[in-house]
């Protein structure tokens, strides 16, 4: 009887967990002082439902279905090519600018990440370690050289 009441006690938390991190997505706006004491709801929010792995009535069953896993492995790619767009837009536009027009850079953001992804991470990863090296030398000095051009 205990475990079927911590069970249920334990989905109870994850569903908050899930509902807290949600409510921060939906209602977090630019007039909300943030970051501060704010970000605490997401973060601690995604802490918990990292922690809460992949048992059951956790969020982690969300987690492993196979959509969720494919924008996992392309978030990093999908994280460095959404704000350049977006930026870029917001920066030649007037206002916030269209919203069809942001939705379709956010659309393009993903099928740069998943070219990134497919071309970039799984060669490199797939690399040789001296090969690794080499790349990572080159593009250090790329940067630097190009920085310095600024």
């Amino acid at each position: 009887m205990e475990t079927i009441m911590r069970k249920i006690m334990r989905g109870h938390v994850y569903v908050a967990v899930m509902a807290a991190v949600l409510w921060a997505a939906l209602t977090f706006d630019s007039e909300m002082s943030y970051p501060g004491t704010a970000a605490l709801v997401p973060t601690l929010g995604a802490l918990a439902m990292i922690a809460g792995g992949n048992r059951p009535w956790g969020p982690g069953t969300v987690l492993v279905v196979a959509p969720m896993r494919f924008f996992g492995r392309i978030s990093y790619s999908l994280y460095l090519w959404h704000w350049p767009l977006l930026a870029l837009y917001r920066a030649t536009s007037i206002g916030e600018g269209s919203v069809l027009v942001r939705a379709a850079l956010c659309g393009l953001a993903a099928l740069l990440a998943i070219a990134s992804y497919r071309y970039v991470e799984q060669p490199f990863r797939r690399m040789r370690a001296p090969g690794k090296r080499a790349l990572a030398l080159a593009a250090m000095a790329s940067l630097t050289v190009a920085s310095g051009a600024l």
